[in-house]
């Protein structure tokens, strides 16, 4: 039952629309629908990932205060209730980012299962209002095979991630009467495993899961730069 909803709500519409749109792309390039697919999802997405965005950056301004909360107050429970009181104060969600992640994560994997398909489009598993593309090119811009595995794209998705993660990770300031703590250790080291080990990983799964699922990783990741960019010059937080 769980895998009949799975297919039905997720995997099935993902299908149908990839369908629709090799069915308007020239050339029926499949390549170009995957790309045009990703800016749809992440556009449906957006308004979620711009209010998950816009509550890092307060979360960021309000660096300063948490700190000041911690050194403080030295009781657990009551810095828990100094913070969340200070995130309340802020308007601030600091789970929206978790939140986010969460509802890509189906959405990705659902994707990966439509990409591993015979993406031929015979009509099997077509809503009756989607026609079958009367063209379909499995080459991307006509050279890359979709079907086949890419060292080159996996490197440039790598790539890409890293300048995303960098771009979206906090500017660290080294303070040398830093005060060494098991919390700074294991944030440092967080970051760090964001920073370099995170694009390793997205560029494996880039080269393991084929060239579609290479194209949906960067396109997804330029989407998110570029949209991350806008937000940090026109968002100033109220705080």
């Amino acid at each position: 039952m769980l895998h009949t909803f799975w297919y039905n709500v997720l995997v099935e519409p993902l299908y149908n629309a990839l369908a629709f749109i090799v069915g308007i792309v020239p050339w029926g390039d499949v390549g170009l629908a995957v790309i045009i697919l990703t800016l749809v999802v992440k556009l449906i997405l957006s308004p979620l990932s711009k209010k998950a965005s816009k509550s890092q950056i307060a979360l960021r301004d309000l660096a300063p205060q948490l700190e000041k909360i911690k050194e403080n107050i030295p009781d657990k429970t009551e810095q828990a209730q100094a913070t969340f009181a200070l995130y309340k104060q802020a308007g601030v969600n600091p789970f929206s980012g978790c939140l986010i992640a969460v509802i890509q994560l189906p959405i990705l994997i659902a994707l990966f299962q439509v990409f591993k398909q015979q993406l031929t489009f015979t009509g099997v598993g077509l809503y009756s209002f989607i026609h079958v593309p009367s063209t379909v090119s499995l080459y991307f811009l006509g050279f890359l095979s979709l079907g086949a595995k890419s060292i080159v794209l996996a490197i440039i998705v790598a790539i890409v991630q890293y300048i995303q993660t960098s771009f979206l990770l906090p500017k660290t300031v080294k303070k040398d009467n830093t005060k060494k703590s098991f919390q700074n250790d294991l944030a440092d080291s967080m970051t760090t495993q964001m920073k370099y080990v995170l694009p390793v990983v997205v560029g494996f799964a880039a080269y393991a899961g084929g060239v579609a699922l290479g194209l949906y990783l960067l396109t997804s990741s330029l989407f998110t730069i570029g949209q991350e960019w806008y937000i940090k010059k026109h968002f100033k937080p109220t705080i």
